[in-house]
C-alpha cells in the first residue's frame, strides 16, 4: 500500500514538472514600448570665441520610439552654473521650450561667457509621462588671428615644414653610408608675426 502511494506521488510530480513548461510557453510576454529620444541637430562641439562672444543657436529634435517627431514636448536646456559656460538671451542659464510641429526645440541667442574651457549643456525632454535626455559639448576659446590673414600663415608654415623635411632627408642619406657630403645648411629663416614675410634675419 505504501509503495502504491509513493509511486502515485512520484508520477504526480513528474506530470506537474512536464506541464509547467507548457504553461510558461502559453503565457503572453509583454513587448517593451519604444521610448522617445532627444537628438542634437545643431550645436554639438561648437567653438565660441570669448573675445567676440557671438550668439549662436542650439537645435534638438524630440522623436518617439518609431523615430517620428513629437510636437508639444517640453524641453529644458540647462547651462553650467559656474566656470566656462554661457547664457541665454534673457541672461539666464536655463531655458524651457515646447517643440514645434517638426519636433524641434531651438535655444536661440546662446552667448558664451569670458571664461575659456569645455562645458556640457544638459537637455531634458518630457511628453505624456515619458522622459529623455541628451548632452551637448561646447568650447569657449581665445582665438588668435594674425594681421596678414590665416592664408599667409599657412603658406609660411608650409615653407618652413618643407625646408625642415629636406634637411632631415639629407641627414638620413649621410647616415646610410652615402659618400656624398650633406648639403650645407641654408640661410636661417625668420618669421615676423603679423607681417607674413619670410627672409634672412636683419
Amino acid at each position: 500500500m505504501h509503495r502504491i502511494t509513493r509511486v502515485g506521488c512520484v508520477c504526480l510530480s513528474v506530470i506537474m514538472a512536464l506541464a509547467q513548461p507548457c504553461a510558461i510557453i502559453g503565457q503572453t510576454v509583454p513587448v517593451p514600448t519604444p521610448q522617445m529620444n532627444v537628438v542634437v541637430v545643431e550645436g554639438e562641439a561648437a567653438i565660441h570665441d570669448v573675445r567676440q562672444r557671438k550668439a549662436t543657436d542650439l537645435v534638438v529634435i524630440v522623436r518617439d520610439g518609431n523615430r517620428k517627431p513629437i510636437a508639444g514636448a517640453s524641453v529644458r536646456f540647462i547651462l553650467p552654473a559656474e566656470g566656462a559656460s554661457a547664457t541665454f538671451s534673457d541672461g539666464s542659464r536655463a531655458l524651457a521650450i515646447t517643440t514645434n510641429s517638426n519636433g524641434h526645440a531651438i535655444a536661440r541667442n546662446l552667448r558664451p561667457n569670458s571664461i575659456p574651457g569645455r562645458y556640457t549643456i544638459q537637455v531634458e525632454a518630457q511628453h505624456e509621462g515619458q522622459t529623455s535626455s541628451a548632452s551637448v559639448t561646447h568650447f569657449n576659446m581665445t582665438v588668435e588671428r594674425s594681421k596678414g590673414g590665416s592664408g599667409k600663415w599657412v603658406t609660411i608654415l608650409g615653407i618652413v615644414g618643407a625646408a625642415a623635411a629636406g634637411g632631415t632627408v639629407a641627414a638620413l642619406r649621410s647616415s646610410n653610408g652615402n659618400s656624398q657630403p650633406a648639403a650645407a645648411p641654408s640661410t636661417p629663416i625668420s618669421i615676423t608675426p603679423g607681417t607674413g614675410t619670410v627672409g634672412p634675419p636683419r
